[in-house]
């Protein structure tokens, strides 16, 4: 779930989250082994819960000063911890580097895409299929992506894995007016096997199995 989920909204009064959705929805679960890609790890809610469901999580982080609660969401949880390893990478369409900006008075909601005031750092940047290629594996199982706006330029750097993994997908479709759309044309044209549901502000894809 979305740390905003388990939260008070007025503790972040900027934003409105506990409409969000669980990341977990139908069909859409982290089943035991799996390979997961938590996009937008933040303070590692996600990654725990990913890592409770006997997945191996990725959690893709690319504030440091986010990854540093994220480390200590870690530490307080050790049994789980050796199920997730911190990735200091964005996720975008091609690999390079990309300006963030981080919000004045919250970690949350930092983003490389939407129009934002606030200091501006610049951070590495890698593709879904290069990052996996590069780690030899075999398979991506789960997407979960909460990136502010860069959702899109995810999915295009994960054509190929959509395309031979299918892997389940939980993506978030409000950053941008025409998310919805775009989104799920995206997962179409990279797989056109998947079924879509929306719920909340979410898009939940997966592949039926062929058995």
């Amino acid at each position: 779930m979305e740390i905003g989920d388990i939260l008070f909204p007025a503790l972040f009064r900027r934003y409105g989250y506990v409409d969000e959705g669980p990341y977990e929805w139908g069909m859409v679960r982290v089943a035991p082994g799996d390979i997961v890609f938590d996009c937008g790890a933040n303070f590692g809610v996600f990654s725990l819960l990913a890592a409770y469901r006997g997945g191996e999580v990725f959690a893709f982080e690319p504030i440091q000063e986010t990854r540093e609660i994220l480390r200590q969401t870690l530490a307080l949880n050790p049994s789980l911890a050796n199920r997730v390893r911190i990735v200091p990478y964005a996720l975008g369409a091609k690999e390079g580097n990309a300006e963030f900006t981080i919000l004045m008075d919250t970690l949350i909601g930092s983003s490389m895409v939407l129009p934002q005031n606030g200091r501006k750092i610049c951070v590495p940047v890698t593709t879904v299929d290069a990052f996996t290629e590069a780690e030899g594996l075999d398979a991506v199982n789960f997407i979960k992506a909460d990136i502010e706006g860069a959702e899109r330029q995810m999915l295009v750097g994960a054509a190929s894995i959509l395309q031979r993994c299918a892997p389940k997908i939980a993506i978030c479709k409000y950053h941008l007016a025409d998310d919805g759309i775009v989104l799920a044309g995206l997962l179409r044209k990279a797989n056109p096997r998947y079924m879509l549901n929306e719920r909340w502000k979410k898009i939940y894809g997966y592949v039926p199995s062929e058995k």
